[in-house]
């Protein structure tokens, strides 16, 4: 991820249910994406969800994003057990769902896919963002 640490940010409530869901995730599959994780979210500065601007990507956020062959996807950031990528529900503990949390329109990321191939994209639009909505998770 070419995004400086600290230019990302969660939402307080974001952080305490992703902390809490890696103190839960046992799965050695989910190994890798827990340290990865882990690392972000200690050092990851939170605001108060009526604080975050309209353009951060938060959980459940909706965006376009634009690939590295100049296609746009719309995907919905989820928590791993709603995460269904044929319908463009990419869980936060993906390497792409990593790349997106704390971002904001404009930025570009990266992730290794699947196929361990080193993926570029750009976040073209939060298309919906719950916090923007007055959804602030309570």
């Amino acid at each position: 991820m070419h995004a400086l640490t600290h230019e990302r940010v969660l939402t307080e409530l974001d952080h305490a249910r992703l902390v809490g869901l890696l103190a839960r995730l046992t799965a050695s599959r989910h190994l890798e994406a827990t340290h990865s994780a882990h690392d972000f979210f200690d050092m990851a500065p939170t605001l108060p969800g009526h604080a975050v601007p309209p353009d951060l990507i938060t959980m459940r956020t909706r965006i376009r994003l634009r690939d590295d062959r100049d296609q746009e996807h719309e995907v919905t950031l989820v928590y791993p057990a709603e995460a269904d990528a044929a319908h463009g529900c990419i869980s936060v503990l993906s390497p792409l769902g990593l790349s997106l949390i704390g971002c904001r329109e404009g930025q570009t990321v990266q992730w290794q896919g699947p196929d361990r191939v080193v993926h570029h994209g750009t976040i073209a639009k939060v298309v919906y963002q719950p916090e923007a909505a007055g959804d602030y998770g309570a």
